[in-house]
């Protein structure tokens, strides 16, 4: 067997050495992955040998389909920057939508059935009514509300003043418009959120006008007279219930004393119910 000459020992060290530092890069560089591996080891003519005088030689680079004959891989490639677009805008919406665990609602609004047991007539006034609520503190909301309750027709009675029978039956109707606000105690946080207030305002009552006061009947009174005289009283109002959410939607329960004070405190039970925003 003749022996190699040098020429031809060396070019057969140059592929050998080559070939040990192409695979040494995609190990490095691609983890060995040939489905992600673009990065080809530089020629080997002469590699050796510019290293050795200090130049570089620049890299080649190859799709994965010339590196490995594998169509399907190209694709796969080529679908990458849209699947890291659409996985980025993802996150993005989420951060968004999704608010840090500390974060809270600072304001509420909302609208609720208002249900009104007047004492002195005896009748149950339905209405609407909204509510505004700013939170000064972590477990403290200043809250403002405003009703309207429709009239409601009862018998108003007519005493006579020496004996006290009475003298006379009038059908009349009675509303009520009702203002308050005050503080209310509810934490920030939760499903479920029991709260308590206690406000301040006005009751406002919508009485029709009296016949029996346009005629000349003497010595007889209205049993609601009070309300006749003044119909715009003062209120205290302490309540108490719980809010239902999910996320800044909740559902809201209210059960309290509308007090009014016309010669003297006036008791009545009231219920509120209805949906709440808070943003």
């Amino acid at each position: 067997m003749p022996r190699p000459t040098n020429a031809e020992f060396v070019r057969s060290n140059l592929v050998a050495q080559t070939r040990k530092t192409q695979q040494k890069i995609d190990l490095i560089v691609h983890g060995g992955n040939p489905a992600t591996t673009l990065l080809i080891a530089p020629k080997a003519a002469g590699f050796r040998n510019s290293q050795r005088r200090g130049l570089s030689q620049p890299l080649t680079f190859a799709t994965p389909q010339r590196q490995l004959g594998n169509p399907h891989l190209v694709l796969l490639e080529a679908f990458s920057p849209v699947r890291k677009t659409l996985l980025s805008l993802l996150a993005l919406l989420l951060c968004i939508s999704i608010p840090p665990a500390s974060a809270q609602s600072r304001m509420a609004a909302g609208i609720y059935l208002d249900y009104l047991n007047v004492s002195q007539t005896q009748t149950p006034n339905f209405g609407l009514g909204g509510r505004f609520g700013y939170r000064v503190h972590s477990h403290v909301v200043l809250e403002g509300e405003l009703a309207y309750d429709y009239g409601v027709n009862f018998n108003e009675l007519y005493v006579n003043i020496a004996n006290g029978n009475t003298a006379a039956i009038e059908h009349t109707s009675v509303g009520v418009t009702s203002g308050l606000i005050g503080p209310m105690l509810q934490p920030a946080h939760g499903h479920l959120r029991p709260f308590a207030t206690l406000k301040a305002g006005f009751a406002d009552f919508r009485l029709s006008p009296s016949l029996l006061s346009l005629a000349p009947y003497g010595g007889i009174a209205s049993s609601i007279l009070g309300l006749r005289v003044s119909n715009v009283n003062a209120a205290l109002y302490p309540g108490a219930g719980a809010e239902a959410s999910l996320g800044p939607v909740g559902l809201r329960l209210e059960f309290g004393d509308m007090v009014y004070f016309n010669h003297g405190g006036h008791n009545n039970l009231r219920i509120t119910f209805g949906p709440i925003v808070r943003f």
